[in-house]
């Protein structure tokens, strides 16, 4: 049986996107994620198979990210110019 997880995906996924978000995704690895986490490399990839994957979905939820400021700007009126007097 493998060993329970430490992390779940979505809290690792997280702590990867806030990583990139503030040095950007060439310091994307895996000692580095670790660290964030205060953890070995281990609990990472329990949860994932390879860092590949892990920036797979660190840049579909900077894609969901940037979808919801999208949705947001279209809903001021005019678009993007809500600030705008």
């Amino acid at each position: 049986m493998p060993p329970k997880a430490k992390f779940t995906k979505e809290q690792i996924v997280e702590e990867a996107l806030d990583l990139v978000r503030e040095k950007g995704m060439e310091v994307l690895t895996a000692r580095a994620l670790a660290k964030r986490l205060k953890s070995s490399v281990c609990p990472i990839f329990t949860v994932f198979e390879s860092m590949e994957e892990i920036q797979r979905e660190v840049v579909k939820a900077a894609k969901t990210v940037y979808a919801g400021y999208v949705a947001r700007g279209l809903r001021e009126t005019p678009a993007f110019n809500a600030h705008v007097r």
